[in-house]
């Protein structure tokens, strides 16, 4: 079975972020298991360089990088004799964007199957708060899409769509042995996200600005909004415990994840974050919020808390109550790797031999 996959598999300039991951991972698993009779085949999505702080923005860079993935999408699919395209999209105005190159595939291949993986958990922000990119959303995933891919059971249970509904949960590949005599004088706190405001690191260090228990703060990840950058350097001026790594990966993020204790993402918007379920895989008791699918994984157990989101007193709170007690971080790793990557593929497969 061929299969052309829409995704970022290369950002070309935007934040690296979760969706890349997942499609570069299905990508690289069927490039090297050729056994498995499925053959997955790139479209590549970010077609035109942009800037890293702006891609947010709907700017012409943005109207560039449509056109041509518009143009180039019917002679892909027929260049890689494809049975299926499998289209990783997000919310609002990208998803009308993308739902727009497939209105445009499939009016030329009628009989084509189309499976829309949406990467984001709040139904208001999928569907926007625009009436008309509200309306236009809902009519052509009637229309064009065959089977549409949740990561959450409470949007799934929203969408009332004449399509096939799937939910898949994210998954993380973290399978070493994780050291669980993790130093805890002083506890050391994580954060992994983009540095924007969305991903709450500035409420993160209001909140910390509070606490008077020994602590070291871990930062991972890129500025993407410079309001927030000029606000980040304010708050950790005089803050020799917030230690800043940017982008990590491999035996750097595998140490600074081994070494954390708590986990936190004070997020105002998410899908399931891969940060949490790696964090969870290492032991990391998770301090978050309710948004997305965050609560279908922490709802206020043994192995996190979530709050609201802007609730700048309520993580001080909680990130002070979870430095006290006790954290089982061998049940917590035990937890998180339940959510495996393999489990993934089989509920991938089951949706594409449909």
């Amino acid at each position: 079975m061929n299969i052309l996959m829409a995704a970022p598999f290369n950002p070309n300039g935007r934040y690296n972020g979760g969706i890349s991951s997942i499609a570069n991972d299905i990508y690289t698993f069927y490039s090297t298991n050729t056994n498995k009779n499925i053959s997955i085949y790139k479209f590549e999505t970010c077609r035109v360089k942009r800037k890293q702080k702006e891609f947010t923005k709907f700017n012409f860079l943005n109207i560039l990088n449509f056109i041509k993935c518009y143009s180039a999408i019917r002679k892909e699919y027929k260049k890689s004799n494809a049975e299926i395209i499998y289209f990783h999209s997000s919310c609002g105005i990208a998803l009308l964007k993308d739902l727009l190159i497939i209105k445009h595939f499939k009016r030329k291949y009628k009989d084509a199957r189309v499976v829309l993986h949406i990467h984001f958990a709040d139904f208001d922000k999928i569907v926007s708060n625009n009436k008309f990119v509200r309306n236009k959303i809902l009519d052509y995933i009637n229309l064009y899409v065959d089977d549409i891919v949740f990561l959450s059971q409470k949007t799934l249970d929203e969408f009332n769509v004449k399509c096939r509904k799937h939910l898949v949960y994210n998954y993380t590949k973290q399978n070493k042995i994780v050291n669980f005599e993790k130093e805890n004088n002083p506890k050391h706190i994580l954060f992994v996200g983009s540095l924007d405001k969305r991903k709450g690191i500035v409420d993160l260090l209001i909140a910390l600005k509070g606490i008077k228990m020994p602590f070291v703060l871990d930062v991972c990840g890129n500025f993407i909004d410079s309001d927030v950058e000029k606000e980040y350097k304010k708050y950790t001026n005089n803050m020799s415990n917030v230690l800043y790594h940017g982008f990590v990966n491999g035996e750097k993020k595998e140490q600074i994840f081994s070494n954390a204790s708590i986990f936190i993402l004070p997020s105002y918007g998410e899908g399931l974050p891969i940060v949490i379920l790696e964090a969870l895989s290492y032991g990391c008791y998770i301090i978050s919020t309710k948004v997305g699918a965050i609560p279908e994984i922490v709802n206020n157990n043994c192995f996190g808390k979530l709050i609201e989101p802007g609730d700048v007193e309520s993580l001080r709170k909680n990130i002070e109550q979870a430095m006290c007690n006790n954290i089982d971080f061998e049940e917590i790793s035990k937890y998180g790797k339940s959510f495996s990557f393999m489990s993934f593929i089989e509920k991938f497969e089951h949706i594409i031999m449909k």
